[in-house]
């Protein structure tokens, strides 16, 4: 039998050619050894590392080089890397009354732009849990749903006026 065509194969793209495992690594993380590091050299690596990183948290060095924190963490040694305290001041909610701390509440509320209980109880949950405990929560939330409410009913008329027309 006699071909009416020349058979053609398709051509198979030639793989890239692949780097050596060695290649992959990234060049700043090669050679590290923190166990043969004594603690002063460990400590002096972190500053350079975070002041040229940017760096200026304990959890944004996790973030960006988990080995570092840890190595850190396990000599005990984060502290005196510099980092800024983040702590907060402890409040007394017990001599607050609940006029003191829901008016506390919504200064912060206009502070921070927030606009729900979510918001408020990621930015401060030990407030929200005494608003919470109190049961004074609506309190401070009240305006806020009246107002969600009311924007509600008004785009529900508005659709009625737009339908009926």
């Amino acid at each position: 039998m006699r071909r009416l065509h020349k058979r053609t194969t398709p051509e198979v793209p030639k793989a890239k050619e692949q780097m050596p495992l060695t290649e992959t690594i990234q060049t700043d993380r090669r050679g590290r050894v923190w166990r043969e590091m004594s603690d002063e050299e460990l400590v002096k690596f972190a500053k350079r590392f975070v002041e040229e990183k940017g760096i200026t948290g304990k959890k944004e060095l996790q973030m960006a080089d988990n080995g570092l924190h840890l190595a850190l963490r396990r000599r005990k040694l984060l502290d005196r890397v510099g980092f800024e305290e983040k702590k907060r001041k402890k409040r007394d909610w017990t001599s607050m009354s609940d006029e003191e701390i829901v008016a506390f509440a919504k200064k912060l509320m206009d502070e921070k732009g927030i606009n729900g209980r979510y918001e408020l109880q990621r930015e401060d949950r030990g407030l929200y849990k005494v608003l919470h405990r109190r049961n004074i929560i609506s309190r401070v939330f009240a305006p806020i749903e009246n107002e969600r409410k009311q924007q509600a009913v008004q785009q529900v008329f508005d659709a009625m006026k737009e339908f009926g027309k």
